[in-house]
Parts: structure tokens; sequence; C-alpha cells
């Protein structure tokens, strides 16, 4: 009887612990950018300051060159699959300092995101 108790008040505990982490919202913000005809939209974002940022792109579209993303001055570049989502980040709030810019490998199409 003991070692049932036992095992249901864990299991309780296990199952009221993973309800909450699935409500416990991430730090940081998320930037949803997405590749169409136009290039990146939105092709400018603004995000609070001095907090991290992830970036999810999606590409939409196979009639553009912008089939990755490049983020100027951090080294980094992602290719961009069509339609599956793309996660970048989180960047911490003093690498992206007042904006990033990026852009498409071919440096067509830009953005920029705008930290105030």
């Amino acid at each position: 009887m003991q070692k049932r108790v036992i095992f249901v008040l864990a299991s309780a505990a296990l199952i009221l612990a993973s309800g909450c982490a699935k409500n416990k919202k991430a730090s940081g913000q998320e930037v949803q950018i997405t590749v169409t005809e136009k290039g990146f939209e939105p092709a400018r974002s603004v995000i609070k300051k001095g907090e991290p940022v992830t970036l999810i792109v999606e590409r939409k579209t196979d009639q553009t060159c912008a089939k990755e993303i490049v983020l100027q001055g951090l080294n980094i570049r992602k290719d961009l699959p069509l339609n599956q989502a793309v996660r970048i980040g989180p960047l911490p709030a003093d690498v992206i300092g007042d904006s990033l810019s990026y852009a498409c490998g071919m440096d067509m199409y830009t953005g920029v995101i705008i930290a105030e």
C-alpha cells in the first residue's frame, strides 16, 4: 500500500512539473520572418532592446535567390529549406546591439532588426 501511495504521489508531481514547464514562457523575443517573392517579410522588425532574440525564418517560395540567410557581422549563414521553419538563436542582446542586418546569400534581399 505504501509503495502505491508513493508511486501515485511521484506520478502526480511529474505531471504537475511537466504542465508547468509547458506553460513557462521562453526567455527573450522571437521574430518571425517569411521569404516570399518580395524577399524577406517583414524587411524591418523592431524588438525590445536588451533582450535576446530568436529568429524564425521560413521560405515559402522558390522564385527568389533567398535560399539562405546571412546575419551580417555575426558570421552566421543558414540554409532555408522550402516550407521549413529555421530557428536561429537565441542571439544575446549584446550581439544585436542597436540593430542586426541580414541578407540572402547573394545580398540582393536584405532586412534589419532594430532594437529600441
